[in-house]
């Protein structure tokens, strides 16, 4: 059963920002190379994916096809079927959480600043107990990382480094994310839309409680190791567009542990309501929009297509398996 502290970062928006942000600070830990631009979307040879997609229409606010993404993978994903091949073609904007592409080295470093480090002289061994700090000290250590380089990081920026180190070391790799084929593919050719910046998704992080930070670490150092089956299982759920089984990859930790439910109303269930309302606000002027958000964001009675439907959307299943 894969946990909170990495199913999130597959299938949801939130961390795309983390992506941006350590792309810049652990470009020495992660060995990342960019990625080519992305001239003509959807060439992959490789299987095609059924992804959870639906089409969502309002008199007053025009269509949005709503595409589940995943935001990483071991390599680009081709032909996304024609579902998704249709409503990319018939689209006049994309939308997507945060546009990185538009974010300069200079903003990132300033962000990184402003929400990751603690405040001097406080480090890390002064702000978690001494026994999770050594079992960090160990895993750093056999990842070839030194702590010292680690000292002044916040506990849950050092959460999010984690599990992109390990999806990294697994060969998942966010520039192979469904988000960052449609972003690559739409510059240039078609207006991109942001619903949220990059400071809100950090502040989100930066806000949550010292007890759930310290638990979310815990967590991914335990799970570090199983990071390859767990992300795998994850990949295969989107491939197949299973929603039940995406649900249950994603929320069954808050079922098994109801101490993490500010982590999932403050990731997923408040955001959900928070974007559900920015589409509505931007489809005013009754364009048809492709909107790309994280698969946990579709899901269930708190997702995206559900919420519009309640607010008086017609919306219809396009791809995907859906009950």
């Amino acid at each position: 059963m894969i946990r909170a502290a990495f199913a999130f970062a597959a299938t949801a928006s939130v961390a795309l920002a983390a992506t941006a942000l350590l792309a810049f600070v652990a470009t020495a830990l992660l060995a990342c190379a960019p990625a080519e631009p992305l001239k003509v979307p959807f060439t992959h040879r490789g299987e095609v994916p059924n992804p959870l997609v639906w089409r969502a229409d309002h008199s007053e606010h025009g269509t949005l096809f709503l595409l589940g993404s995943v935001h990483l993978n071991k390599e680009r994903i081709g032909n996304l079927g024609p579902a998704v091949g249709a409503a990319w073609q018939g689209s006049e904007e994309l939308v997507v959480e945060i546009d990185t592409s538009a974010l300069s080295s200079g903003e990132i470093s300033a962000l990184m600043e402003r929400y990751g480090i603690l405040t001097p002289p406080l480090t890390l061994a002064d702000v978690l107990p001494a026994e999770l700090w050594q079992r960090i000290v160990v895993y750093v250590r056999s990842r070839g990382i030194s702590e010292k380089s680690i000292m002044n990081w916040k506990p849950w920026f050092l959460y999010l480094v984690l599990i992109q180190l390990e999806f990294a070391r697994a060969g998942y790799e966010s520039e192979n994310g469904v988000d960052e084929l449609f972003v690559r593919a739409a510059e240039g050719t078609m207006p991109i839309v942001a619903l949220e910046s990059m400071d809100s998704q950090l502040e989100i992080f930066d806000q949550l409680p010292a007890l759930l930070q310290q638990q979310l670490l815990e967590d991914a150092l335990t799970q570090a190791d199983d990071v390859p089956n767990e992300v795998a299982a994850l990949v295969d759920a989107w491939m197949r567009g299973d929603a039940d089984r995406l649900t249950e990859l994603v929320f069954q930790p808050l079922d098994e542990k109801p101490e993490l439910a500010i982590f999932y109303d403050r990731v997923f269930f408040q955001r959900n309501r928070s974007m559900t309302a920015g589409l509505e606000e931007i489809a005013r002027d009754r364009k048809t929009r492709l909107v790309v958000v994280g698969a946990g964001h579709m899901l269930g009675a708190e997702g995206i297509p559900t919420l519009l439907e309640e607010r008086g959307w017609s919306v219809v299943v396009l791809g995907g398996l859906v009950h």
